[in-house]
Protein backbone atom coordinates (compact mmCIF):
# COMPACT_ATOMS: atom_id res chain seq x y z
CA UNK A 1 0.00 0.00 0.00
CA UNK A 2 1.36 3.11 -1.04
CA UNK A 3 1.99 5.67 1.75
CA UNK A 4 -0.14 8.30 0.44
CA UNK A 5 -3.74 6.03 0.41
CA UNK A 6 -2.18 4.58 4.17
CA UNK A 7 -2.02 8.25 5.07
CA UNK A 8 -5.29 9.04 3.99
CA UNK A 9 -7.21 5.88 5.29
CA UNK A 10 -5.10 6.53 8.53
CA UNK A 11 -6.87 10.06 8.86
CA UNK A 12 -10.37 8.84 7.95
CA UNK A 13 -10.09 6.58 10.52
CA UNK A 14 -9.24 9.31 12.90
CA UNK A 15 -12.04 10.92 12.18
CA UNK A 16 -14.63 8.47 12.26
CA UNK A 17 -13.16 7.34 15.95
CA UNK A 18 -13.30 10.97 16.97
CA UNK A 19 -16.18 12.78 15.36
CA UNK A 20 -16.38 15.43 18.36
CA UNK A 21 -12.98 16.01 17.95
CA UNK A 22 -13.59 17.25 14.23
CA UNK A 23 -14.52 20.81 12.98
CA UNK A 24 -17.56 21.03 12.03
CA UNK A 25 -18.05 21.25 8.23
CA UNK A 26 -18.55 24.34 6.38
CA UNK A 27 -20.52 23.33 2.97
CA UNK A 28 -23.04 24.99 0.74
CA UNK A 29 -26.84 23.06 1.08
CA UNK A 30 -28.14 24.27 -1.86
CA UNK A 31 -27.84 20.41 -3.36
CA UNK A 32 -30.04 18.96 -0.58
CA UNK A 33 -33.12 19.92 -2.19
CA UNK A 34 -34.90 22.82 -0.74
CA UNK A 35 -38.26 23.67 -1.17
CA UNK A 36 -38.84 20.03 -3.26
CA UNK A 37 -40.90 18.65 -0.59
CA UNK A 38 -38.77 15.18 -0.84
CA UNK A 39 -38.45 13.23 2.31
CA UNK A 40 -34.87 11.50 1.10
CA UNK A 41 -31.91 12.23 3.66
CA UNK A 42 -31.56 15.54 3.50
CA UNK A 43 -33.88 17.18 1.48
CA UNK A 44 -35.69 20.05 3.88
CA UNK A 45 -39.61 19.96 2.96
CA UNK A 46 -41.01 22.97 1.96
CA UNK A 47 -42.54 25.24 4.20
CA UNK A 48 -42.03 22.99 7.20
CA UNK A 49 -40.52 24.03 10.10
CA UNK A 50 -37.04 22.66 11.93
CA UNK A 51 -35.45 23.35 15.35
CA UNK A 52 -31.84 23.60 15.55
CA UNK A 53 -29.56 25.02 17.67
CA UNK A 54 -25.92 27.08 17.28
CA UNK A 55 -23.85 29.83 17.48
CA UNK A 56 -23.47 32.68 15.36
CA UNK A 57 -20.90 33.53 12.97
CA UNK A 58 -21.82 36.14 10.99
CA UNK A 59 -25.15 38.94 11.01
CA UNK A 60 -25.45 40.88 7.71
CA UNK A 61 -28.38 43.18 8.09
CA UNK A 62 -27.63 45.00 4.60
CA UNK A 63 -27.96 41.11 3.22
CA UNK A 64 -31.10 39.89 5.54
CA UNK A 65 -28.72 36.71 6.23
CA UNK A 66 -27.22 35.50 9.35
CA UNK A 67 -24.29 32.81 9.36
CA UNK A 68 -24.82 29.55 12.15
CA UNK A 69 -22.51 27.25 12.89
CA UNK A 70 -25.17 24.49 14.37
CA UNK A 71 -25.49 21.12 15.80
CA UNK A 72 -26.69 18.42 13.73
CA UNK A 73 -30.26 18.62 12.74
CA UNK A 74 -31.07 14.64 13.26
CA UNK A 75 -34.78 15.05 11.08
CA UNK A 76 -32.19 16.44 7.92
CA UNK A 77 -29.77 13.95 8.63
CA UNK A 78 -27.69 17.23 8.68
CA UNK A 79 -24.16 17.15 10.35
CA UNK A 80 -23.44 20.01 12.56
CA UNK A 81 -22.01 22.50 10.32
CA UNK A 82 -21.91 26.32 9.27
CA UNK A 83 -24.53 27.79 6.77
CA UNK A 84 -25.68 31.04 5.84
CA UNK A 85 -29.71 31.23 6.23
CA UNK A 86 -31.91 34.18 4.69
CA UNK A 87 -34.06 35.71 7.25
CA UNK A 88 -38.02 36.06 7.02
CA UNK A 89 -38.17 39.71 8.70
CA UNK A 90 -35.00 41.90 9.31
CA UNK A 91 -35.79 42.11 12.97
CA UNK A 92 -34.68 38.74 13.64
CA UNK A 93 -31.39 39.93 13.71
CA UNK A 94 -31.51 42.86 15.74
CA UNK A 95 -29.38 42.22 19.27
CA UNK A 96 -27.90 39.17 17.48
CA UNK A 97 -23.51 39.39 17.45
CA UNK A 98 -21.12 36.76 16.72
CA UNK A 99 -19.99 34.05 19.33
CA UNK A 100 -24.12 34.23 20.52
CA UNK A 101 -25.70 31.00 21.20
CA UNK A 102 -29.11 30.51 19.13
CA UNK A 103 -32.18 28.21 19.12
CA UNK A 104 -33.40 29.28 16.18
CA UNK A 105 -36.22 27.62 13.65
CA UNK A 106 -36.43 27.41 9.82
CA UNK A 107 -37.47 26.13 7.02
CA UNK A 108 -36.72 25.47 3.05
CA UNK A 109 -38.56 28.54 0.88
CA UNK A 110 -37.35 28.94 -2.81
CA UNK A 111 -34.10 27.24 -3.08
CA UNK A 112 -33.06 28.48 0.61
CA UNK A 113 -33.64 27.98 4.06
CA UNK A 114 -34.84 30.85 5.87
CA UNK A 115 -34.94 31.74 9.71
CA UNK A 116 -38.70 32.05 10.78
CA UNK A 117 -37.88 32.76 14.51
CA UNK A 118 -34.54 33.31 16.63
CA UNK A 119 -34.22 33.34 20.62
CA UNK A 120 -30.50 33.84 22.30
CA UNK A 121 -30.03 30.71 24.82
CA UNK A 122 -27.16 32.51 26.99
Amino acid sequence: MNRQLLSILTLLFIVAAFPGNAPAASHDHSGHGAGQGSHTAGRAESGKVYTATGVIEAVEPEAGRVTIRHAPVPELKWPAMSMGFAVESPDLLEGLAKGQAVRFDFRAAGGDYVVVDVEKTR
